[in-house]
């Protein structure tokens, strides 16, 4: 781009506040366009700073990289249906976000409501209690012929 100054890398990235590998990253992509002089450094054109700038908003909007291309440079129309798409499945994770903020809210006040009045009915923790035709309360009948507890599972009695 005749007529720009241009910037090396790291300069370029200092400006913009991003890495210099973010801009390898871009240019790898085919997203910027970058003069690489005999001696090997990179030279970035002033423009593509704009450039950079609409990809880290496309980016924030979750727009894939390979879709980044066509939202700068197609057709307007095209670039707005993408960037709709992405907003659009923003919007569902926000919603379902919301809905889970919303739950936990209504579970705070119900369990406010609930703290020191027992006489209401309420999810409390307890002891496991388990209900098995061997048992009396949280103890094996000694019975021969009955299942009984072993630290490989249950096992039959021998008589």
């Amino acid at each position: 781009m005749e007529g720009f100054k241009h910037y090396r890398i790291g300069s370029f990235a200092r400006y913009l506040c991003v890495t210099t590998s973010f801009l390898k990253h871009y240019e790898d992509e085919s997203l910027i366009s970058v003069v690489q002089q005999d001696n090997g450094y990179r030279y970035y054109p002033f423009p593509e700073a704009a450039h950079i700038l609409e990809y880290m908003r496309l980016h924030s909007y979750g727009v894939p990289l390979k879709e980044m291309r066509t939202a700068v440079t197609g057709p307007t129309e095209t670039a707005f249906e993408n960037i709709d798409r992405h907003a659009d499945e923003l919007q569902k994770k926000a919603d379902r976000l919301q809905a889970i903020v919303d739950e936990h809210r209504r579970f705070r006040k119900w369990y406010e409501d609930m703290a020191g009045d027992a006489s209401r009915w309420e999810v409390k923790k307890i002891d496991p209690v388990y209900f098995l035709p061997t048992q009396k309360g949280r103890s094996f009948w000694m019975t021969s012929g009955f299942m009984r507890s072993s630290p490989r599972g249950a096992t039959r009695c021998r008589s």
